[in-house]
């Protein structure tokens, strides 16, 4: 047959159960601790970054872009004169005019019963 605990030996439990429980949760915030740091350094770096990736493509929006986009036209009017210039744009996906871009007919949104 199983003895029941005296009362000082579920007291000594208890106690021991009860410094286990502080150092499970001193460990929990310990490490929530670090993590959140972690992240916060993280963080900083990302947004440091993202402002120079911004700068970056205002960079390529107001000065490198209008070189290409002239230097593209340029080649197409090239293209117009000397046509056998034509299939080395076409290979490259460049095409021979600029499109002229016609707005789209407004199409109806009322459903069909």
């Amino acid at each position: 047959m199983l003895k029941e605990p005296s009362l000082q030996e579920l007291q000594q439990q208890m106690t021991q159960l009860n410094s286990l429980l502080i150092a499970c949760l001193t460990a929990f915030l310990l490490l929530s601790i670090v993590l959140t740091a972690f992240l916060s350094v993280q963080d900083y770096f990302l947004r440091r970054d993202l402002t120079g990736a911004r700068k970056l493509v205002q960079e390529y929006e107001t000065n490198r872009k209008p070189m290409i986009n002239a230097f593209i036209a340029k080649l197409q009017a090239f293209a117009q004169n000397n046509p056998d210039f034509q299939p080395i744009l076409q290979k490259y996906g460049i095409p021979l005019s600029v499109p002229v871009q016609t707005p789209q007919p407004a199409t109806s949104t009322t459903p069909v019963r």
